[in-house]
């Protein structure tokens, strides 16, 4: 390990170590001494029975030919103080009986906002999204993702933050301050990365590790019919690189992730004009081991309220180092809505190799409190021509139904 890197090993005891839940316990006690007697309250939120299979093994390593969770989702909204305070707790509970690391207690939102004419100030752990693009969006920095969900994506996990928004006469001005950085969640098959290693403990290059205080800025403006936003990120890396770790003999028995410290500035860009959508999400990211630039681009076009299609360019400047497969690919998909049904399909075409992902869901509504969803992906190529670090991408089948309440 080159010492100009300035890598740390985060080497605290298990038992001294302030985990995520450990802080979202602490802020769900916190903040409950804020709630009046009279504040107004409602649940809502749907449970979930899911079952995914995998028709083939993978060839690098032996991995397991089926996953089953049950989850709970549920988001609880309290306002008081004439509605200028508001307290909103979304708890997710998931279950999966055959991997106690598939299995999870957190909140996607625990957060406490109040209000004033220009101001708004919130703190607490939230979701931020900033992305306009349908295949995936490069610009989101604020919120790590969960990929031991991977159907049919990631679910980013709710980050710790102060966040300043401000309402002058021009566009939007956001403040955010991150003090918990938590790492990324790789359980299970779908988590799992291009490598028979398993993952090692996690290397932080600030010597601070989880407790380092990352930041951000951001401004977006409506002009005409753009919609506009420039950001600035500085901190921990969401997205970790790996190196291999050599036993004596030399042989790699591990991968260790890395999460260094970067700059990251944003832009995103959405024009509409009639059916027309035209987007663009791009970044420059920059650390002492490398920089880069990346982007997503394309268009969309409603033939009516219930048929899209869209197709979009992804690119990332590191190429075959990307710590994403989808770093020089070509997107194409669409989606139908009616009354019962939604189905979307979506497929990636690899320029520089032609290896392919199709991806369909169909979800149907089942009364006005139940749905049934069929997600399917189907990949084709040669996984050792996939950046060697990015996740997996297996083919699968999987079946959910879903309660709503």
């Amino acid at each position: 390990m080159s010492p100009s890197r300035d890598i740390r090993r985060w080497t605290t005891s298990r038992s001294r170590r302030v985990t995520s839940r450990k802080v979202a316990v602490s802020l769900a006690v916190g903040l409950s001494g804020l709630i009046p007697a009279e504040a107004a309250a409602q649940w809502s939120g749907d449970v979930a029975l899911g079952v995914r299979t995998y028709p083939r093994e993978p060839s690098d390593a032996p991995a397991a030919g089926r996953e089953a969770s049950v989850s709970l989702r549920a988001t609880r909204s309290f306002s008081w103080s004439d509605g200028s305070q508001f307290l909103t707790v979304s708890p997710l509970l998931r279950l999966d009986p055959e991997s106690v690391s598939r299995s999870r207690i957190d909140f996607l939102d625990l957060t406490w906002e109040k209000i004033w004419t220009r101001w708004e100030v919130a703190a607490g752990l939230r979701q931020v999204d900033w992305g306009v693009t349908e295949s995936g969006s490069v610009v989101d920095v604020v919120n790590q993702l969960d990929f031991s969900d991977d159907a049919p994506s990631p679910t980013p996990m709710g980050q710790p933050m102060v966040n300043v928004r401000f309402f002058p006469s021009t566009g939007l001005f956001e403040a955010f301050l991150l003090p918990f950085f938590r790492e990324r969640r790789s359980a299970g098959r779908g988590g799992a990365i291009w490598s028979p290693l398993p993952l090692a403990d996690a290397e932080f290059e600030h010597s601070w590790g989880r407790h380092h205080p990352d930041w951000a800025l951001r401004w977006s403006q409506m002009i005409g019919d753009f919609n506009v936003a420039v950001a600035h990120f500085g901190g921990t890396n969401r997205q970790p690189r790996f190196e291999a770790t050599s036993d004596p003999s030399g042989e790699a028995e591990s991968l260790t992730p890395h999460y260094d410290q970067i700059d990251q500035t944003s832009l995103t860009a959405q024009w509409t004009h009639d059916a027309w959508l035209v987007k663009l999400d791009a970044v420059r990211r920059a650390s002492q081991v490398e920089s880069f630039v990346a982007l997503v681009g394309g268009i969309e076009f409603a033939f009516a309220t219930y048929l899209s299609v869209f197709a979009e360019y992804l690119y990332d400047g590191r190429g075959s180092g990307a710590t994403t497969s989808m770093e020089h690919d070509v997107f194409a998909g669409a989606r139908l809505l009616t009354q019962d049904w939604t189905i979307s399909s979506r497929v990636f075409v690899d320029r520089r190799n032609s290896n392919l992902v199709l991806s369909t869901t169909a979800s149907r509504r089942i009364g006005d409190t139940a749905a049934a969803e069929l997600d399917g992906r189907w990949f084709r190529g040669d996984s050792s021509e996939e950046p060697s670090r990015a996740n997996r991408l297996d083919s699968y089948l999987a079946l959910k139904l879903t309660y709503f309440f």
